[in-house]
């Protein structure tokens, strides 16, 4: 399979069809060898427009998505990114080529040894792995002008939009109810205590651990 082939296609067919114009955007989806981020076993699928389970409750998720995330949150080249819930390191590969320091959290020492070894062949050297719980943040490092949730929640955490600095952005896909689609919002900070909050399109991915609906029980 030729990979390069692949990224172009997904550029041009998924991406940019989607209505991803933003040229640095897709030259770090064009850049990015995204089969250097899943199992060998999973190399030649990893292409496709859609999620990709890899098991353990780790995710792939769609390019065209993630993308639209990305262009929607005005990534630049001055930003701090807190990348949540990349498991693959795939995502925070492409912000490293779009922003100054990725920190990206991994909840497990250890979950992101494959992807330490893709940064380094790639010479992604911007990327920062913090090992934390990845529903609190990573305050010790804050603030941040960009945060990515790489999957769904139930709601908008506040503490990591307190962990946000005055202008700095939070992209998600907001999905309250696991029977309904949801939709990315981006939340921007635009005081110490005020926030503003835009949804920017419908989308829908597998809830990032920690995040779900809560049920609670009822008498």
């Amino acid at each position: 399979m030729n990979f390069s082939q692949a990224r172009s296609a997904m550029v041009e067919s998924q991406i940019h069809t989607m209505g991803v114009i933003t040229p640095a955007i897709l030259e770090a989806f064009r850049t990015v060898p995204r089969e250097a981020f899943v199992p060998p076993h999973l190399a030649g699928i990893a292409y496709i427009d859609e999620d990709i389970p890899l098991g353990d409750g780790r995710v792939l998720i769609e390019p065209a998505v993630l993308a639209r995330m990305i262009e929607a949150a005005q990534v630049n080249a001055n930003d701090v990114v807190l990348n949540v819930g990349d498991s693959t390191g795939y995502s925070s590969a492409v912000l490293s080529l779009l922003a100054t320091t990725v920190v990206t959290m991994e909840s497990h020492p250890g979950q992101l040894d494959a992807a330490r070894h893709a940064w380094a062949a790639c010479d992604y050297c911007n990327i920062a792995p913090i090992t934390c719980d990845a529903t609190e943040g990573c305050p010790e490092h804050a603030p941040y002008s960009l945060i990515v949730m790489n999957g769904a929640v139930a709601e908008i955490p506040e503490i990591f939009v307190a962990q946000l600095s005055v202008n700095g952005r939070l992209v998600a896909v907001l999905k309250p109810d696991a029977n309904a689609p949801g939709h990315a919002v981006i939340v921007q900070r635009v005081g110490n205590e005020k926030y503003s909050t835009t949804k920017v399109f419908d989308a829908s991915m597998p809830y990032l651990p920690g995040f779900e609906p809560r049920h609670d029980f009822v008498f």
